[in-house]
């Protein structure tokens, strides 16, 4: 986390000091870092972990003479916060018998490394009971391996505010921490009594902030400057906050494999597990590898594993991953005449899937939750079946979708959702017309032709609701469209407006009506960081660019190509540039309405 502040901040120990209802302070000395909580008392402090730090508070209890603040004060209780507000430590601090100046301390161990909130709050009894006096909160950055030493004594006056924020910029509907810490002329640390506390924003249409908590809420974009002042002293201090549209999506990179630095995910699930294919360069022909990526815990950084090829084929190409982690696609095998054969890869494990004709060419292309596979076999000839013919596979045993009294080619399947409904698209413009093609888990099928003036159809993707996402050729233009086909109503997408992009194409599409692909110009393979290219998705009637929602702070430019696979709940994988360099990508939904601040991992 980051912090911004619109006063001066000390780099060494830092002493806070809590004032509430008389005139003198309390204050506290801080050096060190840390996360978690362990109260050790006074005796010595265990050995600091590598990856935590810890933080010793101490206090020096004044004799209660009544004058000072917090009056009377028997306990003060510490609390440290993450800075989305949640506990990481506390400990209570009692006031020891006797007369005079007295001293105690705790140590809060282990404590995550990082900048927290470190509030503490002066009680009139023991162990934390009765009504606070005092409160006050201050950032601590806690570094691995570090203790810090904090110090308590009642003793400073408030010279000056520090106001910070959490981060400098957040999105419309989402809040971020505002801290008011104010400091004696020495820096030393105030704490103050909250209900002392006032918080105004220049514009209360860009912002709002609760009063009590010091939450600020993004209400629409724009510039808001916070301004806090405490009363008993009359001492202000600002900070200012950006608010964006909200990421509507977390970035994450695919590492390509060693010596196959072009990705081309093919399938992505709910997990975020993504497959496909890493190429030596993107010439076609070039050699490929089949992988699967796998996304870090808690936004560590995935790892992508080569699926290898079992004895007797060359080449794995995996086209779908289910959210049971199955994996389906086609390999090519080393013999003299190489045949494609489908796969089924599951825990590491390669599975040749038996062929539907014998002696054909057949590959798999999707797998449903309840593991129906579904793909394709072509039989050569000019018999009663020849052509590309739908096959699925249910558990383990092919069945080839051959209609009674219908036509022999049937078309490429491509897509099948998880109520068994698979899709094709068919015809070659001389035998018929182009046509989508629905398929029943009975093998019922349904067809539905291109609309007037397209052709070259291809279908892509069928979601939960029947809805199915391809593209076509304007007839006579060279110019390809995506469509989205709902309840037997094609809607073509458009290019992205003001690119000089004419064409679209629709990959898949998620159980929202979410769809993705690319809306590009007139260039060619190979792709570079400057083609025309870019990867959109479209929803509600509109085509937007995924690099729109990219953040304009990032450090190395980069630039999202071609959507290629979208999960059933949202998650979009696809490939583009990450500086110079080819990369993979995944998109996973934050919840945002999407904009100028996507993160970024």
């Amino acid at each position: 986390m980051n912090r911004f502040s619109s006063a001066r901040r000390r780099s060494a120990a830092t002493s806070l000091v809590l004032a509430a209802f008389l005139t003198l302070p309390l204050t506290l000395t801080s050096v060190g870092c840390g996360g978690g909580f362990h109260n050790v008392g006074t005796g010595s402090a265990s050995p600091v972990v590598s990856g935590q730090g810890r933080a010793t508070f101490a206090v020096r209890w004044p004799e209660s003479t009544g004058r000072l603040v917090p009056l009377f004060a028997n306990s003060i209780v510490i609390v440290i916060r993450s800075a989305d507000g949640k506990t990481v430590g506390n400990a209570t601090l009692n006031r020891p018998a006797g007369s005079g100046a007295l001293s105690t301390s705790t140590t809060i161990d282990p404590l995550p490394t990082g900048d927290l909130i470190a509030t503490a709050a002066a009680y009139p009894e023991r162990d934390g009971a009765g009504v606070a006096q005092a409160t006050a909160a201050a950032p601590l950055a806690i570094l691995a391996g570090s203790n810090t030493e904090i110090h308590l004594v009642p003793q400073s006056t408030i010279d000056h505010l520090d106001v910070t924020a959490a981060s400098a910029s957040v999105g419309v509907a989402y809040s971020v921490q505002v801290a008011a810490t104010a400091r004696d002329a020495e820096g030393n640390i105030v704490l103050t009594s909250p209900s002392k506390r006032r918080y105004t924003l220049s514009d209360p249409q860009i912002a709002r902030i609760d009063s009590t908590t010091g939450i600020l809420t993004g209400n629409s974009v724009g510039t808001a400057q916070v301004t806090v002042t405490d009363d008993e002293s009359g001492k202000t201090g600002t900070v200012t906050i950006k608010v964006t549209r909200s990421a509507a999506y977390q970035l994450n990179w695919i590492d390509p494999l060693p010596d196959m630095p072009y990705v081309t995910p093919e399938g992505v699930n709910a997990k975020g597990e993504v497959v496909g294919v890493c190429s030596s360069s993107a010439s076609t022909g070039a050699s490929t590898t089949g992988f699967y990526w796998k996304p870090g815990s808690n936004g560590a950084t995935g790892e992508t594993i080569s699926i290898p090829p079992p004895p007797g084929f060359s080449t794995m190409h995996p086209f779908a991953i289910n959210n049971q982690g199955q994996v389906v696609g086609a390999a090519v095998t080393t013999s003299a005449t190489p045949r494609i054969q489908a796969f089924l890869w599951e825990n590491g494990k390669t599975t040749i899937l038996p062929a539907p004709v014998s002696n054909s060419n057949y590959q798999a292309q999707d797998i449903n939750s309840s593991g129906d596979i579904i793909g394709y076999t072509f039989i050569s000839g000019s018999g009663s079946i020849f052509g590309n013919i739908p096959c699925v596979w249910r558990n383990g045993t092919p069945l080839l979708a051959i209609p009674a009294g219908t036509p022999a080619v049937q078309g490429i399947t491509t897509d099948i959702n998880d109520s068994g409904t698979f899709i094709s698209s068919a015809g070659n413009g001389s035998t018929g017309p182009f046509l989508v093609r629905f398929w029943s888990p009975s093998f019922a099928r349904t067809d539905l032709q291109a609309p007037s003036g397209r052709d070259t159809l291809f279908t892509q993707d069928i979601n939960a609701s029947g809805q199915v996402a391809g593209s076509y050729i304007l007839t006579g233009q060279n110019l390809r469209r995506g469509f989205v086909l709902t309840n037997g109503r094609f809607t073509e997408v458009e290019p992205l407006p003001n690119t000089n992009q004419t064409s679209t194409l629709l990959e898949a599409i998620a159980d929202d009506g979410t769809a993705i692909g690319t809306s590009r110009g007139t260039a060619l393979l190979p792709l570079t960081p400057q083609s025309n290219v870019s990867a959109i998705r479209w929803r509600y009637g509109k085509t937007e660019d995924l690099n729109s929602l990219l953040p304009a702070n990032t450090m190395m430019p980069f630039r999202l190509q071609q959507a290629t696979a979208i999960s059933r709940s949202g998650l979009i994988a696809g490939s583009g540039f990450r500086g110079d360099a080819p990369q993979g990508f995944v998109l996973t939904p934050q919840g945002g309405t999407g904009g100028a601040n996507v993160g970024v991992n």
